[in-house]
């Protein structure tokens, strides 16, 4: 579990990504919160999506059919490449993305002051810090990388190929995706228990 910044970010259930998701001020952190959940990327992307990556058409909220993430906002591999993902978007994402109402270009999450550059890190930190306390779940090892960690443990748990959770993932190596996957002490002995 996280613990002052250090160890992995601790898994969450549907009933905390909703307390979560209800403890969020904005629109524009919920709607944050809700891609981080369906598309497992990193926060340093989705802050970066721009309207184009996400909205065919923008004054109709009418997202396109995947999520754009351009290789530029994307974390580099050890060897220091980075890809473009495309990833498709759910029903329950694209409800979400229908009922946002996104800038007609420019960044999807321009920060308040200027609107010329995309929301800090540290900005949504303090408003998912801030979620967390309202929720009650301050004192668990959440972080913005949970929602990733909980989408590939919740693939591997329901037995989805380590292949395809990989193409979701957009991970360069299984050995890099497995050490997302948590396994529970539970889980080990009904493991074991069949023998």
């Amino acid at each position: 579990m996280k613990n002052k910044g250090h160890g992995k970010a601790e898994i969450l259930t549907n009933q905390e990504f909703e307390k979560i998701y209800s403890a969020f001020k904005s629109k524009h952190h919920k709607l944050i919160w809700q891609i981080l959940r369906y598309t497992g990327e990193r926060i340093g992307a989705v802050l970066q999506l721009k309207v184009s990556d996400v909205y065919l058409d923008a004054i109709q909220s009418f997202p396109h059919r995947e999520i754009t993430y351009r290789a530029s906002t994307r974390k580099a591999t050890p060897d220091g490449t980075r890809a473009t993902r495309q990833i498709p978007i759910s029903r329950a994402l694209a409800a979400e993305l229908h009922n946002y109402y996104p800038p007609l270009s420019g960044w999807l999450f321009p920060n308040k002051a200027n609107g010329v550059h995309h929301l800090k890190r540290q900005s949504y930190d303090e408003a998912f810090r801030s979620a967390l306390v309202v929720a009650g779940l301050s004192r668990r090892g959440f972080s913005l990388h949970s929602p990733r960690r909980t989408l590939i443990t919740r693939l591997s748990r329901e037995g989805h190929p380590l292949a395809t959770i990989q193409q979701i993932t957009g991970h360069k190596s299984i050995q890099t995706l497995q050490e997302y996957i948590d396994v529970s002490p539970a889980e080990v002995v009904k493991v074991l228990e069949t023998l």
